[in-house]
């Protein structure tokens, strides 16, 4: 028999900048949208519980790991086309 959990909790921190623009002509709306992430920083925390049995021996293991990552800059586009049934 063997039992395996593991569990973890991931905080972290960043700057995220955004700036968007559309414009509407008629019965089409359009635009764009730019995502920009600076120092997305992540500590990654976990834990690992196994236990295992068998009808010789027995064990039963605890692990611990933590991870640091930083993602410098990072950035999205998005663009969009809207067509609309009314005009407002």
């Amino acid at each position: 028999m063997q039992l395996n959990a593991r569990g973890e909790v991931t905080p972290g921190a960043g700057v995220d900048v955004y700036a968007s623009a559309a414009i509407s002509i008629f019965l089409v709306r359009a635009g764009a949208k730019i995502n920009v992430h600076l120092l997305n920083t992540k500590l990654i925390g976990g834990a690992e519980v196994a236990f295992a049995s068998d009808s010789l021996a027995q064990e039963f293991e605890l692990c611990f790991d933590l991870s640091y990552t930083t993602e410098p800059l990072s950035a999205e586009f998005y663009a969009f086309v809207q067509i609309r049934d009314k005009i407002k």
